[in-house]
């Protein structure tokens, strides 16, 4: 796991092509699949590890 920081998770909804990876990793909940689409679904539990970003082969996911 990523080491927590101020940055959040950023989906960029054109390059996401649903494979849920990111929703796989996040052991926090943060992300949930939606129209076979990434979504943030509890953005207060993230702690900004980065690992759904890491883990997203589309790099649809940036941290910011």
């Amino acid at each position: 796991m990523g080491e927590p920081s101020d940055k959040r998770p950023v989906i960029n909804e054109e390059e996401c092509t649903g494979c849920g990876l990111c929703v796989d990793v996040c052991e926090q909940g943060v992300l949930d699949l939606s129209d076979d689409v990434c979504t943030i679904v509890d953005m207060e539990n993230c702690t900004g590890c980065g690992d759904c970003a890491e883990e997203c082969p589309t790099e649809a996911i940036s941290m910011e």
